[in-house]
């Protein structure tokens, strides 16, 4: 996903001003499913193969040896446990609002940068930078994650957010507008990987599909996210008022992934030695 926002955002643009928007996305439209369906039908499997099956078993005893505080047996989750877990609520509300304010923020970068005279082009180049920061930084996040506390991950990506909104507050240059880009893909870099290790760490491997199908509903008010900060920037005519809010709601978020209670890192022997 975050290649396609390299590519993407450059070519939107060149085909919007080459050919109008309708025929920007028709052309679009024809694109994407000359490419996905074929590769769909080569790639995706409704089941494991039976060597895949025996991986993912010896996996699920592995892990359940990394961490000694979940059992085997323990991870055959029901939606009713999954429901009645505090730690799958407080996975909700940090992870839900995080999106929510990092897809306001993103959805409404180039109509932002509209405001403060950097036009599409430009937006487009800082957007294909973001989406490659959040390839690369993905893949330093999911080392991490074996290494440092998740809940500190977390905080530290807020933390970033914060200081794109902050740059977001003050009149912006093209580099300073770059610099929001960067930061905000750093933020939404570790959305996946940390919700992962959490559901993972805390649920088991056995049970990381059902888990992670239960978030998902939640998932989707982060939708709203982008219609906050444009209904307060057609209000109000600016987005202040909607970089408080987004801050105001982080609040929430914070609180409820320091109240995570996750199992403890076990590092692998071989692994620390290395390090």
């Amino acid at each position: 996903t975050s290649m396609g926002g390299f590519f993407l955002p450059p070519l939107v643009t060149w085909l919007q001003a080459e050919y109008g928007w309708r025929d920007a996305n028709d052309i679009l439209a024809v694109g994407v499913v000359l490419a996905i369906v074929p590769l769909s039908l080569l790639v995706i499997r409704n089941a494991p193969r039976p060597e895949e099956s025996v991986i993912e078993r010896h996996a699920a005893v592995a892990s359940a040896g990394a961490h000694p505080g979940i059992s085997p047996g323990s991870r055959a989750w029901t939606v009713k446990a999954v429901f009645g877990e505090p730690t799958f609520w407080f996975m909700v509300i940090a992870f839900s609002l995080f999106s929510l304010v990092n897809g306001g923020l993103q959805q409404n970068l180039a109509p932002f940068g509209l405001d403060h005279g950097i036009d599409a082009r430009d937006t487009a180049w800082v957007m294909s930078a973001m989406a490659l920061l959040m390839a690369l930084w993905k893949v330093v996040i999911g080392a991490l994650t074996d290494r440092v506390e998740v809940r500190w991950i977390f905080v530290f990506s807020v933390a970033a957010v914060l200081l794109a909104m902050l740059l977001m507050s003050t009149s912006l240059t093209f580099v300073e507008f770059g610099m929001v880009g960067l930061l905000l893909g750093v933020a939404s870099a570790a959305h996946l990987p940390l919700l992962a290790a959490i559901v993972s760490r805390h649920f088991g491997t056995a049970s990381f599909g059902l888990v992670m199908g239960l978030i998902g509903p939640f998932s989707t008010l982060a939708a709203a996210g982008p219609w906050i900060a444009g209904e307060i920037r057609d209000t109000s005519g600016s987005y202040d008022a909607a970089l408080l809010v987004f801050a105001a709601l982080l609040i929430p978020a914070l609180i409820s992934i320091l109240l995570l209670k996750l199992t403890p890192v076990q590092r692998n022997p071989a692994v620390a030695n290395a390090a």
